[in-house]
């Protein structure tokens, strides 16, 4: 379902975001409820929709031309069979460099929101909603580095690893310990002024997720 919203997403009018509620989506694609909450989700986490909440609130697609874009890209994806694990070892790079050139920038309003992501890691109510928090902290640090290229083909292939290989809803405890413990070192590399490259950490923030997300 999420592929399909994302098929739709590319092919709305310029200057139209507006894609419903999440009960009409789930009625328009005859699914329950439930689903349609996670495939909207799913595209959210990858920075396709926004919720809005309140009168005139709904799911609204980000950014229409950024989202064909990301289609065309995913859609060239789909027809070489680029794999998954190809994708991620991409996205795995993308945000080292990202996380390098952040730590080289210091900006003191992106480091606070960078602060703010972390700490609602921290104070996360279970080990989904901290898995679903860390792609706040990782957004956070992409815009703090300042290279629109990198974040964009980070993008790109974290809305193709979710929609192919998204195998459960939740997020297992042992694999939110261990992308918190890693998400950790990058944040002392970033605030703290660890030493420690990035590098290990970050991968293991892909290995903790590639079973689940």
């Amino acid at each position: 379902m999420a592929a399909k919203l994302r098929q739709q997403i590319a092919l709305l009018p310029p200057g139209e975001t507006f894609l419903g509620s999440l009960a009409s989506i789930a009625e328009a694609h005859d699914t329950s409820l439930e689903v349609a909450v996670e495939a909207v989700r799913i595209l959210a986490d990858a920075q396709h929709v926004v919720m809005r909440r309140g009168r005139g609130g709904g799911v609204f697609a980000c950014e229409p031309q950024a989202g064909r874009a990301l289609h065309m890209i995913n859609a060239f994806i789909a027809a070489n069979a680029v794999s998954p694990d190809r994708c991620r070892a991409v996205l795995n790079r993308a945000n080292i460099g990202m996380i390098d050139l952040a730590r080289a920038r210091q900006d003191a309003r992106y480091l606070d929101r960078v602060e703010r992501s972390f700490q609602k890691m921290q104070q996360a109510p279970n080990a989904t909603v901290l898995g679903q928090n860390w792609y706040g902290f990782i957004r956070d640090i992409a815009d703090m580095s300042g290279n629109g290229v990198l974040h964009f083909i980070a993008r790109a292939m974290a809305g193709s690893i979710l929609i192919r290989r998204t195998r459960s809803a939740d997020l297992p405890e042992a694999a939110a310990r261990e992308l918190f413990e890693a998400s950790r070192q990058i944040h002392a590399h970033l605030i703290g002024g660890s030493q420690d490259a990035p590098n290990e950490a970050q991968w293991r923030c892909q290995l903790a997720l590639q079973d689940y997300w």
